[in-house]
Formats: C-alpha cells, sequence, structure tokens
C-alpha cells in the first residue's frame, strides 16, 4: 500500500514495541524509510527484515536514552546519514506511572516529566535545525487526552502530557513561516504496557491496531490535533467548562463510575 509517505525518511522514538511498533509498521505499509530508535538492549530481533518485507524503504535500528540530548542527538544525526534528511520526528517514547500522595511520589514525577516531557524536547532539537534550514518537516508528539485535566492518581504523567501538547501548541505557531507542519496526538487508554503501570480508571480502551491506523492517518493527512475516543473527550472539556469545585465533584463521580 504505497501513498505520498513512499520514500519519506521517518523517525519514530519508543519503536522498539507498542505503539511506536505499530507506527513503524503502519509507515512500512506506506513505503516510508525508517529510523527506529529505542533504548540499549531492546529485543529487536527481525524487525528490521519484517518491516523491509511489508514495504519499507529502508531501515535503521539506533539506540539511544531521549533524557540524554547529545545521546538522541547522535543517534538521530546516524540515522539521518543512513537514509537521508528526515522528512517526519515522530517523538513517541514515553512512560506511565502511578503518583502517589501517600507518601509523596516526587520520584515518579521526575521520571514522567524527563522522559514524556524533556525527552520530547530533546528530539525535537535534534531534529528542528535541519528543518528549519530546509524549511520542510513535520514534528509529531504522542500525548494524551489526559493532557485535558488532572486525574486522580496520575498527577505525575498528566502533567507531562499537558507540558507537552502545551509545547506543540507554541511550535506549531512559531514554526508555519517555515513550512514545518506539527501533530499533537492525544488518544486515550490503548491496549499497550502502560495500562499495566498506571493504576487508575481506565475508560474507552482502544485496540493498539485501531489506535495505531487513526493516528498514522492523521499523520499522513498533516493534522495539527487529533484525540479520540471523541465521548471521552467531550466529558473532559464538559468538566473543564464548570467552576472548579463542580468540575472535582464531576471527576470524581466518573472515575468511580468508571473503576478507579
Amino acid at each position: 500500500m504505497k501513498s505520498e509517505m513512499s520514500g519519506k525518511v521517518i523517525v519514530i522514538t519508543g519503536a522498539s514495541r507498542s505503539l511506536g511498533l505499530q507506527f513503524a509498521k503502519e509507515f512500512a505499509q506506506r513505503g516510508a524509510k525508517l529510523g527506529l530508535i529505542d533504548l540499549p538492549g531492546q529485543p529487536w530481533g527481525g524487525i528490521s527484515e519484517e518491516l523491509k518485507k511489508a514495504g519499507a524503504g529502508d531501515v535503521a535500528i539506533e539506540s539511544a536514552d531521549v533524557t540524554v540530548a547529545e545521546d538522541i542527538h547522535r543517534a538521530i544525526d546516524s540515522a539521518q546519514n543512513k537514509l537521508g534528511p528526515i522528512d517526519v520526528l515522530i517523538s513517541n517514547a514515553g512512560i506511565g506511572l502511578d503518583t502517589p500522595v501517600d507518601p509523596f511520589s516526587l520520584e515518579s514525577i521526575h521520571k514522567q516529566i524527563q522522559v514524556n516531557y524533556l525527552g520530547v524536547a530533546n528530539s525535537i532539537a535534534a531534529v528542528l535545525p535541519g528543518m528549519v534550514a530546509r524549511k520542510s518537516g513535520h514534528l509529531v508528539t504522542t500525548g494524551s487526552i489526559s493532557s485535558y485535566r488532572g486525574l486522580p492518581g496520575m498527577a505525575g504523567y498528566c502533567a507531562s502530557k499537558s507540558a507537552v501538547v502545551v509545547m506543540m501548541d507554541s511550535l506549531r505557531v512559531d514554526l508555519k513561516p517555515y513550512g514545518i507542519k506539527c501533530t499533537t496526538l492525544n488518544p486515550g487508554w490503548i491496549r499497550t504496557g502502560v495500562i499495566h503501570t498506571i493504576n487508575a480508571a481506565k475508560p474507552g480502551v482502544t485496540e493498539l491496531p485501531v489506535a495505531a491506523s487513526i493516528m498514522a492517518k492523521a499523520i499522513v493527512w498533516q493534522k495539527p490535533y487529533v484525540c479520540f475516543p471523541l465521548w471521552l473527550r467531550t466529558l473532559f472539556i464538559l468538566n473543564r467548562l464548570q467552576t472548579t469545585n463542580m468540575g472535582d465533584w464531576m471527576l470524581r463521580k466518573m472515575w468511580k463510575w468508571f473503576g478507579g
């Protein structure tokens, strides 16, 4: 299934498993060249050959920690040397952890901000100078529907994803004169590993292939923003329109209903 992505160089962080790997499969079918980045020691196995059989133009696998700016910069430079100038960055690497309050987990907040927000910023910083110079490119980040408001037990996760979404809002405006597109992906719960690392209500879980397909289409179409499921997004928007006390009361009732 070739498309307008055929021959494009797409770099994906957090690409060895779950959503990142599913993105790689989506764009392999569309004939893209793929730069796959994840932490050292990941079980890549025969992923490169599998993706080439599926239609990928070429595949480069790199190891890096997105929380270390020099590390991700080196990995992206290496992928670019093998594949050519980067057309699309999908900054997908992320973690999800509980943030309990008794005792308060400062470590949980630090880890999630480091990976989910600063890791995205580090990845963007590695590709942006080239895109600005060429006046073309596409930045994609994996946010979360949880960026709409703070949710019970998820203070660190919600804060990290909100930071990414707001950063992309700014970049989308700042980069328009340079011809660089920005896409913010705000999915709800997806059936991936993160669903097991956060102990919270999980309404409206979307199966991984379905979620990846929705978001891949948004990337192809260069949509600035996508958020699903629509019904949950609508609930969060309505919640934010209430007074603070009413919004908190509604959230407690919603989370009890959803099993949180």
